[in-house]
């Protein structure tokens, strides 16, 4: 009896159990959102770091977040038939307006001087690829505070970036703060660890290691050289204590005023401290004539503004824009200026209503307020348009008001 070799391979098939792939397309997309905050926060600093200061390899972070934002778009494509586009927040259609401007402005950028294209590029990885990727991340935030991993990760990055930099700052013989030499990368820096700094205070259970986390980040913000950043996290401090020990809250006050009134000149006339003790501040002059040129602008073009309009006004130089938020009507126009304004104003009065009154708030409801809270702090008073943090906000609030009229079943 013959048996062919296809026969017996045939009914060996049959006897091979069907094995299921399955992916959970959602939780992919959660730890796509958590891979974009470790290497926002976290893996940048480090090596901009190593590569400015000691001349390591360079990690094209901007090629990294288009890399991750691609395979978001690409594994949300599974969860299209589940989305719901009744929910879309008018905030969320704003920002695809603003892309549409981005995108279709650079007709006339590349005009604007000859470095146009390299700043039109530069702008755009901070306006809109970190900024989409804030607002994903924002969508999983309570994922993220609420996964064991997800905290342990946070809490050991923020160790070892904080000792990275008192490390280097102790190093530094002139005074205690870090040596970038002429590299002026200091306020990504001081903005991507005082933020992870409120990550790891709200991945941390224990109240006394919270402020311990606190004490130490205000530290190595000093450090940081941003005057911005250490005010605001300090206020965030300020407010932290005030709902949770005012007791605790009057003595550091206390503790400080003595300080101050014993700190040497050098100290307060140093450039950390030199606004908090008064004196002339070349930074602050620069930046009011930056704000009223920028209002002139505004004038020009207040219904439509203009994108970039400011290289094209300082013939190709950076750096001269509005150091707040009216910079959004200066760059896309009075709409998207008056939602997003508004969207912030409502979501954090709401927020903050609820904390004022010592409601009971989540671990991820409590990050939100404080890091909102931040970053509001610094758009009013000195980041620009391209800061993109504020964007992770948006998405929780609204979740966050949803659960509160219609809370899910206890499980």
């Amino acid at each position: 009896m013959n048996i062919s070799l296809n026969s017996i391979i045939e009914k060996n098939i049959d006897y091979v159990p069907a094995i299921p792939i399955s992916v959970n397309h959602k939780k992919l997309n959660e730890w796509f959102a958590f891979l974009f905050v470790f290497t926002y926060l976290i893996f940048q600093p480090f090596v901009k770091y190593n590569e400015n200061v000691y001349g390591g390899f360079r990690f094209n972070i901007t090629l990294i977040n288009v890399l991750i934002l691609l395979l978001i778009i690409a594994n949300s494509l599974f969860l299209i038939r589940s989305f719901s586009y009744r929910r879309i927040p008018l905030v969320v259609i704003i920002f695809i307006q603003i892309i549409l401007i981005q995108l279709f402005s650079y007709y006339w950028i590349r005009d604007y001087s000859f470095h146009s294209t390299l700043i039109y590029v530069k702008t755009l990885s901070k306006s809109l690829i970190a900024s989409s990727l804030w607002l994903i991340a924002g969508a999983y935030l309570y994922d993220i505070i609420n996964g064991a991993n997800y905290r342990r990760v946070l809490r050991v990055a923020w160790t070892l970036l904080t000792f990275f930099f008192i490390y280097n700052s102790v190093l530094n013989a002139l005074r205690f703060s870090i040596d970038l030499g002429d590299n002026l990368i200091y306020l990504m820096l001081a903005d991507n660890y005082a933020i992870l700094g409120i990550f790891a205070v709200h991945a941390t259970r224990s109240k006394v290691m919270r402020h311990f986390v606190f004490i130490l980040s205000i530290v190595t913000l000093f450090a940081l050289l941003s005057r911005t950043s250490l005010y605001f996290f300090v206020a965030i401090y300020i407010m932290y204590l005030y709902r949770e020990n005012k007791k605790l809250l009057l003595t550091m006050l206390t503790l400080s005023f003595i300080l101050a009134l014993n700190a040497s000149s050098d100290v307060k006339e140093g450039r950390m401290l030199k606004m908090v003790f008064g004196g002339p501040d070349k930074s602050a002059s620069m930046r009011y004539g930056m704000l009223i040129d920028g209002l002139n602008s505004i004038k020009e073009n207040w219904f439509t503004g203009q994108f970039m309009g400011d290289i094209n006004e300082y013939a190709g130089t950076e750096g001269y824009y509005i150091h707040n938020y009216l910079a959004i009507w200066r760059q896309y126009g009075l709409i998207p200026f008056v939602v997003i304004i508004l969207t912030i104003i409502v979501n954090q009065f709401k927020l903050g209503t609820d904390w004022l009154k010592n409601a009971p708030l989540k671990e991820a409801e409590m990050l939100l307020f404080y890091f909102s809270m931040f970053v509001i702090f610094e758009i009013v008073f000195a980041r620009t348009f391209d800061h993109p943090y504020i964007w992770m906000s948006f998405v929780p609030a609204m979740q966050y008001f949803r659960n509160r009229v219609n809370p899910e079943p206890e499980r």
